[in-house]
């Protein structure tokens, strides 16, 4: 019937969960839920069964993929709150089931970990915080909050927009190339670098600032 994470972490470890189409699945703010063992090369998948109209992830809640494989991020919830992405030892592919992929938190690709997004869109509410590989064939990544690259961002001759409404940072230790960079926010938003950035087609400034001098970091 309904499965309800109300508080807490529910560990599906090497598990995996089965749900049915009349049954619902819920998550509170501040719960969490992990989907695999980095010990494991055991692939576990989100819970199965449930459908999209049937599952409600608070924005303030946390879906963990972390098996030592590669998994399917599942596009059945329309929205994730928080979604991180994770491995063990091994260097793993996490690639989404469909399209859009949306989160309405915060995104964290961590180290050995690819999250390959292929042609499909992600669209982000948070911020994203790369320390592994975060590619592009074509696409489209939607990001509302900070671009924080620590690792690999393949852009591919994806359109990466930056569409926040209160000040945005494009940083992190891996100076970025992107191919189309789009900057939409309000005449509020501002865009500051905090690396050395290139764009390697077009970039397009159609509402807010784009604030190159804030810091010693150039544009080309």
């Amino acid at each position: 019937n309904n499965l309800a994470v109300t508080s807490g972490t529910l560990d599906c470890g090497q598990k995996q969960l089965t749900g049915n189409a009349t049954g619902t699945f819920t998550m509170a703010a501040g719960t969490s839920l992990i989907l695999g063992a980095t010990s494991s090369t055991a692939n576990v998948s989100f819970p199965t069964g449930f459908t999209a109209a049937h599952i409600t992830l608070n924005a303030t809640s946390t879906v963990t993929y972390q098996a030592n494989t590669a998994q399917t991020v599942s596009v059945t919830p329309t929205t994730y709150g928080n979604l991180i992405l994770s491995t063990g030892a091994s260097p793993t592919t996490k690639t989404p089931g469909g399209t859009p992929l949306n989160i309405a938190g915060n995104l964290t690709i961590n180290s050995n970990t690819t999250l390959s997004q292929s042609s499909n869109t992600i669209s982000l509410t948070g911020n994203l915080t790369n320390s592994g590989t975060l590619l592009f064939s074509t696409g489209a990544f939607n990001i509302n909050g900070n671009f924080t690259n620590n690792g690999t961002y393949t852009a591919g001759t994806n359109t990466t927009t930056l569409n926040g409404t209160a000040g945005q940072l494009i940083n992190g230790t891996s100076a970025t190339t992107f191919y189309n960079l789009t900057a939409t926010g309000n005449s509020s938003e501002t865009v500051t670098l905090g690396n050395n950035e290139t764009v390697s087609n077009n970039l397009l400034i159609s509402a807010g600032t784009f604030d190159v001098s804030a810091s010693n970091y150039s544009l080309t």
